[in-house]
């Protein structure tokens, strides 16, 4: 029994790891970005995707609670602003529209107490380095193409079953629903652990 909780905990203990090393993710991936270095924000944006995969699984493996688990989305989402920024400051996306719709789709993630609009932002955050990537890296573009294609293929089921649907979930919520916001935000975040 001890075996099982001290596995249990190791796992847990690395899935928080895995989490909080997507700030300094984010912070790097900024940099990146602002300087040009579009392969090395690529292979940072990869590294932080794959973390996210790894710890969502370590987590979900475990009776042992995740004590950062509820930082994730904001890990997620600190690498998508960081990507986002660099690229502001590199000149490859206008500041003012970027930083309007930004600040939209996260203030109403905050305020609809739902993921969607922040996972919108996300995706938009990451095609747009993925673009950029493509036209001025030599190898970025390409790893994050076979990254992502990966992550599809190796977590598939999850993506078609729980994922996707949550995200279309998000459009179709107008009003109010059964579950509070709050509610519905804490079963986002253990589900997507």
């Amino acid at each position: 029994m001890t075996t099982s909780f001290s596995r249990s905990g190791s796992a847990a203990v690395l899935a928080d790891l895995l989490t909080i090393l997507r700030f300094p993710a984010a912070v790097t991936v900024f940099g990146l970005g602002a300087t040009g270095s579009f392969d090395g924000a690529a292979l940072v944006l990869c590294v932080a995707w794959l973390s996210d995969v790894m710890d969502g699984r370590l987590a979900r493996s475990t009776e042992v609670p995740s004590r950062f688990g509820p930082l994730d989305v904001y890990a997620d989402t600190g690498v998508a602003l960081g990507s986002t920024g660099g690229l502001v400051v590199a000149g490859h996306l206008p500041a003012g529209p970027t930083i309007t719709v930004t600040a939209g789709l996260l203030f109403l993630a905050i305020w609809r107490h739902h993921q969607m609009p922040a996972m919108t932002f996300m995706a938009a955050a990451h095609v747009a380095m993925l673009t950029i990537a493509l036209r001025h890296g030599s190898w970025g573009g390409p790893l994050m193409l076979a990254v992502i294609v990966s992550m599809a293929v190796f977590d598939r089921r999850r993506l078609m079953t729980v994922l996707i649907p949550r995200f279309l979930d998000g459009f179709r919520r107008s009003g109010g629903s059964a579950e509070t916001g709050r509610d519905h935000s804490r079963s986002i975040r253990s589900s997507s652990q």
